[in-house]
């Protein structure tokens, strides 16, 4: 069987975009997919930065926030700044560290 489908994106989502998908409101799984990210985006060559930063902001702007737990947003944003150190996206990570601190508790 030859599949037609060969990019890094397709792969990426078909190995995490279900678990995402049913872990919108367990911080816990959602930081372990940024932690994953970020061992990943470790081992592949750069130019699979953008789509994995990609994958992870998009996960994080589809969460639920009305309530996180103070050591959840902690540990979720320490793992996405060590993301964002690997993929040169420290910038967007202010900016998600920013809407981050309204939903403190």
């Amino acid at each position: 069987m030859i599949l037609g489908v060969d990019n890094f994106e397709y792969h990426l989502y078909q190995g995490l975009g279900v678990i995402r998908h049913y872990a919108q409101k367990n911080y816990p799984i959602i930081t372990d997919i940024i932690a994953a990210l970020t061992r990943l985006a470790g081992a592949v060559d750069e130019k699979h930065h953008d789509v994995i930063w990609g994958f992870a902001s998009n996960t994080i702007d589809h969460i639920y926030t009305e309530f996180i737990f103070d050591i959840d947003r902690r540990l979720l944003l320490r793992n996405l700044y060590k993301l964002a150190e690997i993929t040169g996206n420290i910038e967007n990570y202010h900016y998600i560290e920013q809407h981050f601190k309204g939903y403190a508790q």
